[in-house]
């Protein structure tokens, strides 16, 4: 690169390059999330059991009633 300041580290194709491959690197995780959230139902459409159930079964399966909520257990 000639006639150029000497803070320019890349000439223009590089530059534009590079700016691709940061653009990819960071679409990729967002579009592999989206495709991830669509391959499941949402959680929060689904209805919840009551707490006396949940409190028997969780019983049931020796765990505290925490530990079955945390596990997702208490949606039906």
């Amino acid at each position: 690169m000639e006639n150029v300041p000497q803070q320019r580290v890349l000439c223009e194709v590089c530059r534009k390059e590079q700016e691709k491959q940061k653009l990819e690197a960071h679409r990729s995780p967002y579009v592999q999330d989206t495709a991830r959230r669509a391959s499941r139902p949402r959680a929060k459409s689904q209805p919840y059991k009551s707490i006396e159930q949940c409190v028997r079964e969780a019983k049931a399966l020796g765990i505290s009633y925490g530990q079955f909520v945390a596990r997702g257990l208490d949606r039906m």
